[in-house]
């Protein structure tokens, strides 16, 4: 009669450990892995996703993926709308030098954030160049009362040439307004001088007809 034979197996508590420890860091980094795909884009903040270097797309509000150390998230765009106020000192027609402000108000138009990413790299100082150079062409063949006159006229130039110019990178001119008009120092003294001679030239007109009144 044969007897039965048992196998004795050895543990080993390292090679327990090292399991543990294996299976323990494959699902850290299946998190870690999970945590780098799924990535947060909030409301008017898109972001900008390249794979190798390239643009891949735009992520819009909510809960996006991405490929863990293939896509990368390189910029996140505000599509919030901005102010910017452009003083440009000038000459008019009748050779006085003014400062006109210009507020502009500006954004990255919704479904063009691409172009504004790789297009333009400063945006407020495209924006000054085409501002200055609009108000020079207009307000040199005008003297300086049609300047305040005409600032509704300036605005809507100004705005007219930025939509033109800036839609081609994304951007699109919301409001323009003619804060102020503000002539040299010297000019603006002379004025309040002409203005204070008017007012004493009326005073004395009305005094001299208030003197013969009583004459009679």
């Amino acid at each position: 009669m044969r007897s039965a034979s048992v196998e004795i197996i050895e543990f080993n508590p390292f090679d327990f450990l090292f399991s543990k420890f294996l299976t323990a860091a494959l699902i850290v980094l299946a998190f870690a892995l999970l945590f780098k795909a799924f990535f947060i884009v909030h409301q008017q903040h898109p972001k900008v996703v390249e794979r190798f270097g390239r643009f891949l797309k735009i992520a819009h509000p909510g809960l996006n993926f991405k490929i863990p150390f293939i896509d990368r998230v390189v910029a996140t765009i505000s599509l919030l709308t901005y102010n910017v106020t452009i003083p440009v000192v000038t000459q008019t027609k009748d050779n006085v030098f003014v400062t006109i402000k210009i507020a502009i108000q500006y954004r990255i138009k919704a479904g063009k954030e691409r172009e504004a990413f790789y297009t333009l790299q400063d945006a407020v100082t495209s924006i000054k160049q085409y501002v200055v150079g609009v108000v020079l062409q207009c307000v040199r063949d005008i003297e300086l009362d049609l300047v305040f006159s005409n600032k509704e006229k300036i605005a809507q130039q100004v705005r007219t040439e930025l939509e033109n110019s800036m839609a081609a990178f994304g951007y699109e001119i919301v409001e323009t307004l003619v804060n102020e008009v503000e002539p040299d120092q010297k000019v603006v003294e002379s004025m309040n001088a002409i203005n204070a001679a008017q007012r004493l030239q009326q005073a004395a007109k009305a005094e001299g007809e208030a003197a013969k009144i009583k004459q009679v």
